[in-house]
């Protein structure tokens, strides 16, 4: 099993196992992955890009992950990097909040040249995914928070909202 694949499995057997990591996280970080998680299913181009993002950071501890294009200073192919794995595995695991189009940085919100700091221009029509989007990254590149953390947390909040999902199916 390659790396990448390695480090996107590792991370949903550690939430699927019910270890609970999410405690590790401060209430501002939690927040932000809960409001990303929320709106899963109509954003799921932002959690493909916040997943592929999080996961190259892990792989690639020296990238800035907010550099997602080849053409950006120091910047790595994120795009490549999400058809390649990330999207694959959304579509493995978590079906309902895969992207049908193959990957998030076909949404043109997202796919613009410019990095995903803080003040990104790309138009995430939902204020508080984009704030919890940009405050993940900035987080992760600015005050080097653990993005293993992030990630072991996002697939726990996923799992368990299709665990919801499906007791509410079956009433």
């Amino acid at each position: 099993m390659n790396n990448v694949r390695k480090i996107l499995e590792d991370a949903y057997q550690l939430a699927e196992s019910g270890d609970n990591t999410k405690s590790e996280l401060s209430e501002s970080q939690q927040k932000w992955v809960e409001t990303i998680v929320e709106k899963a299913e109509s954003q799921k181009a932002v959690l493909a890009v916040l997943i592929t993002s999080v996961t190259k950071k892990i792989e690639t501890p020296t990238q800035d992950v907010r550099y997602h294009k080849t053409e950006l200073p120091n910047g790595y192919s994120g795009r490549s990097f999400d058809t390649s794995y990330v999207t694959p595995f959304i579509a493995k695991k978590f079906q309902r909040f895969a992207m049908k189009s193959g990957s998030g940085w076909l949404t043109r919100s997202l796919e613009q040249a410019h990095p995903y700091t803080l003040t990104y221009p790309g138009r995430i029509l939902d204020k508080a995914v984009r704030e919890a989007f940009l405050q993940i990254l900035n987080d992760i590149e600015e005050n080097q928070a653990d993005p293993k953390k992030y990630l072991h947390t996002i697939f726990a909040a996923l799992i368990n909202l299709m665990e919801k999902a499906t007791v509410h199916d079956l009433c």
